[in-house]
């Protein structure tokens, strides 16, 4: 269902504004994590660089990263993080939090 952005914002009250619902990532955000981790299972990553390889894996690497695209990432490896399927690494000396791929 297409709706044009001035139907949509013709329904806007004062205290309500609508807006169109975008996904930001064509794929599953979780499996292009781990797509992405697999293929180099030794190494710690941050969460912008996660973010510009899930980019590149989703044929989105033309995007500019923004703030927005690094929280959804560090969210979705929080959540693998807490089903175990990556760790959290803490970098204490910097303060850098880093992800790597937990191996089994």
């Amino acid at each position: 269902m297409n709706i044009s952005e001035d139907e949509v914002h013709q329904h806007n009250t004062e205290h309500f504004k609508y807006r169109v619902y975008h996904k930001r990532f064509n794929g599953k955000l979780s499996q292009l994590i781990q797509q992405v981790m697999k293929a180099e299972p030794h190494r710690s990553w941050r969460a912008e660089e996660i973010t510009e390889a899930v980019l590149v894996a989703d044929k989105q690497a033309y995007r500019p990263i923004t703030k927005d695209y690094i929280e959804s990432v560090r969210s979705a490896c929080e959540r693998l993080a807490r089903r175990e399927i990556i760790e959290r690494v803490e970098v204490v000396r910097y303060k850098v939090i880093q992800w790597k791929w937990k191996q089994r």
